[in-house]
């Protein structure tokens, strides 16, 4: 969408070992469940994500293989708030960046079978040669801000 000219900017979110464009900052990243949440290590963990190709997925996904904990998608949806009202109900688990952790959610960091999760990078991109100096101007204050805030 970038490249073909249909966004100016973009923020995204990627591995820190995969980054393009200029880093705003590092965000953690969390377990997360119902508040009254109990785990049963005997069943598929059930998980609630973004969509395929999110960095955060990915990570939480990947260290789920790395204890060699078996897991199923229970919902994946773009959605913050679907995801956080499957999780308050009960039907899975998540993993979310530190900035959008609802205070509704429990953090499960460090309980047996969530295993560390890495930080993602956040970054901002646009396409210099596409875009006039206004939207370097604002990538710029993006960059500043969001190294500002932290998760």
């Amino acid at each position: 969408m970038l490249e073909r000219g249909e966004i100016d900017i973009l923020l995204a979110t990627h591995s820190p070992d995969q980054v393009k464009g200029r880093i705003a900052r590092y965000e953690p990243l969390h377990w997360v469940a119902a508040p009254d949440y109990l785990d049963d290590p005997e069943q598929r963990l059930k998980l609630a994500l973004f969509p395929n190709g999110c960095a955060v997925r990915q990570a939480g996904l990947k260290a789920l293989e790395q204890i060699e904990r078996p897991w199923r998608i229970a919902c994946s949806t773009r959605s913050v708030d679907l995801i956080e009202q499957t999780v308050l109900n009960g039907s899975a688990v998540s993993v979310m960046e530190a900035s959008i952790l609802p205070e509704s959610l429990r953090i499960l960091d460090g309980q047996p079978g969530f295993p560390p999760l890495p930080e993602i990078a956040m970054s901002v991109h646009y396409h210099k040669a596409a875009c006039g100096p206004h939207v370097g101007i604002f990538a710029d204050y993006l960059v500043g801000e969001l190294g500002r805030s932290r998760g």
